[in-house]
């Protein structure tokens, strides 16, 4: 089965819950969808420099707490759900990364959007040096205010980081941009695979770095991934 779907849980919490003014701006802003309102949109398409990846997008809301809905996704109903995932998106702020770091993740990319800004940036690298050590792919990023793409250090942040993860995910039937004309379809696959692949691998072996190490541990990555890339010639 192709992992060509990608599933967006909204935490929809009374008191903690995301607004569908919120939900609708980062929808918009990460995804590119202009109707905020549908649970199912087909025939996406993830574009970057150097490939497209073709996906469909589920949008799934949940009131009560992570653990519950996790409770029912990790059940075998879902098995079949979870085996045609590229990616899992939560989008809330009220629910524990302890439970968080129980969500599968492995051949896909995780992500969890934190929404209500009472998160400092020590914090979630705190958060993200939890999930690293439980074996967790998921990684924690704050929702930071319009425009703002970049910290004081040059580093993505907000939704520029969460497009920075998706994008270095090796998606199945991804189609690179690549105008030479001797390489097969299948060959162009297999190399933006092997890029993406190698990058994930630089960035998830700093991240293993305790929490006092963070900053250290994205610099060297971000190194170590620019070197992968001049090596192949990008």
């Amino acid at each position: 089965m192709t992992r060509d779907k990608v599933l967006v849980l909204v935490d929809r919490d009374e008191a903690h819950g995301v607004s569908q003014e919120t939900q609708t701006r980062l929808l918009s802003e990460l995804f590119s969808l202009s109707d905020a309102s549908q649970s199912i949109v087909h025939g996406n398409t993830w574009r970057t420099k150097y490939y497209d990846a073709p996906y469909d997008l589920y949008i799934d809301t949940h009131a009560g707490t992570l653990q519950e809905w996790l409770g029912e996704f990790n059940g075998e109903q879902c098995r079949e759900l979870r085996d045609a995932l590229a990616g899992v998106v939560l989008v809330g702020g009220s629910w524990d990364a302890s439970a968080a770091a129980t969500l599968p993740t492995e051949d896909m990319f995780a992500l969890w959007i934190d929404c209500t800004g009472e998160l400092n940036e020590t914090e979630i690298d705190e958060a993200n040096a939890m999930l690293s050590t439980s074996g967790s792919a998921l990684e924690v990023v704050q929702l930071t205010a319009e425009g703002s793409e970049t910290n004081e250090f040059g580093e993505a942040v907000g939704l520029a980081r969460a497009r920075e993860v998706i994008d270095t995910h090796p998606w199945q039937g991804m189609v690179r941009r690549d105008s030479n004309p001797s390489s097969t379809s299948h060959d162009r696959n297999e190399d933006i695979g092997a890029l993406v692949s190698l990058l994930n691998e630089a960035r998830q072996r700093y991240a293993s770095l305790e929490a006092s190490d963070s900053r250290e541990a994205r610099e060297l990555a971000e190194a170590t991934a620019e070197e992968i890339s001049r090596k192949l010639g990008l």
